[in-house]
């Protein structure tokens, strides 16, 4: 059951401080918390998913973190890559190399404020009302 497993999150997040789950410790609540992630990445593809507002909520609520390690770094990554810096032997960018990593970065600011927008209507648009 849904709400059991919210409890049981709740629970792991107070314990471990983290809502990604060990998954040799608690295989059941890893690969539920997983799913929850995949449906939230289907909502916000505009894909059929079983998220609802209320779950999305109370995912929120308890500090449930929607993005994995892997989508975290790799954030991560690309946001180094693209900051104006000389590379290893000293000698700086081209004028076009530099285009070209700020043309990305603006890309993927975009794509975060398109993210976050999707989000926000979430919460405020498809049926949520005042609680």
């Amino acid at each position: 059951n849904w709400k059991r497993r919210l409890e049981e999150l709740k629970s792991y997040i107070s314990t471990h401080g983290t809502s990604r789950i060990d998954h040799k410790e608690n295989k059941c609540l890893g690969t539920w918390v997983d799913y929850q992630r995949y449906q939230y990445k289907k909502l916000l593809e505009g894909e059929p998913n079983h998220l609802t507002i209320e779950r999305i909520k109370e995912l929120d609520s308890v500090g449930f973190e929607f993005l994995t390690d892997q989508e975290r770094r790799r954030l991560t990554v690309v946001a180094a890559s693209s900051a104006a810096a000389p590379d290893c032997d000293g000698s700086s960018r081209s004028k076009k190399e530099k285009q070209s990593l700020d043309a990305k970065e603006d890309n993927q600011n975009a794509s975060k404020k398109r993210q976050r927008k999707q989000r926000q209507s979430v919460f405020m648009g498809r049926g949520g009302g005042s609680e």
